[in-house]
């Protein structure tokens, strides 16, 4: 109980306020749009560059690591999309939208302040690295998929939907933080030095972040309240809980298992 009211609950105390006053009409619609285009646009990019120019890769590169996390987050877009076809009688890019849905599991605006607070800065290493390929490897999965259901019947190379697929990727905000921060993590690591002003910067724009994000989150969500139980959402939903959670549970088991039998020879 200690640990959700210290931990846990201030994240959502910071979304449900946004809720409430988005609610109220203290906050206009404008004003919500313009929060989030600067979270997501701006202030997020910030925090990815800020984070991952500075972390150490090569000693937080876990190749197990990331196998059992993205092993989940593929597997449950198959499971989104499969049922979306199979059960719900969704069209193929309905079905692609519902599995690029089951592929995030708000590893970064929940994860990051989540474990931030239970372990402490230092801990939300991991974090970065699996966040670090997160959007590259995902939007392009995801954006690639979408390009070449909507590309059947119409005759496009391979080449000429691969490329729009990639230009739809570079464009997006978090990869642009993300390829910025890893192009810096090099250039830090072969001598370059950048001004303290410079991190400063980088760092009151990073701080402004996730509260700015969750906060928008929570104002968001008084225009996408659903009616009645819509099916979709319940998959996504279902998807993302079985396999994003219990995939990196089952491999950190089958590991831990291993190593055990190995450390007994």
């Amino acid at each position: 109980m200690t640990i959700l009211v210290d931990v846990i609950l201030p994240v959502f105390i910071i979304i449900g306020f946004g809720y409430f006053v988005a609610w109220r009409n203290m906050f206009s619609e404008s004003s919500v749009d313009g929060l989030m285009r600067f979270a997501q646009n701006f202030a997020v990019p910030v925090l990815l560059f800020a984070s991952i120019s500075r972390l150490d890769l090569g000693g937080n590169f876990n190749g197990l690591m990331w196998l059992a996390f993205y092993s989940g987050a593929f597997l449950s877009y198959f499971v989104g999309w499969f049922v979306s076809r199979r059960f719900l009688g969704r069209s193929p890019e309905d079905a692609v939208a519902i599995g690029f849905c089951c592929l995030f599991s708000n590893s970064l605006l929940l994860g990051v302040p989540i474990m931030e607070r239970a372990y402490g800065a230092e801990a939300i290493s991991g974090n970065l690295a699996i966040i670090s390929i997160h959007s590259p490897l995902l939007y392009t999965f995801g954006i690639t998929m979408m390009e070449f259901t909507r590309a059947r019947g119409q005759g496009m190379s391979i080449s000429r939907v691969a490329s729009r697929a990639l230009i739809g990727v570079i464009r997006t905000p978090l990869v642009i933080g993300i390829l910025c921060g890893l192009i810096a993590n090099g250039l830090l690591s072969a001598g370059l030095v950048l001004p303290e002003g410079f991190w400063a910067a980088a760092d009151m724009m990073a701080r402004s972040a996730l509260p700015a994000a969750l906060f928008g989150l929570g104002a968001c969500s008084t225009a996408t309240v659903p009616r009645g139980i819509p099916r979709p959402s319940c998959c996504a939903a279902f998807a993302r809980w079985c396999c994003i959670r219990w995939s990196p549970t089952g491999w950190a088991r089958s590991f831990s298992f291993r190593y055990r039998r190995c450390a007994r020879r």
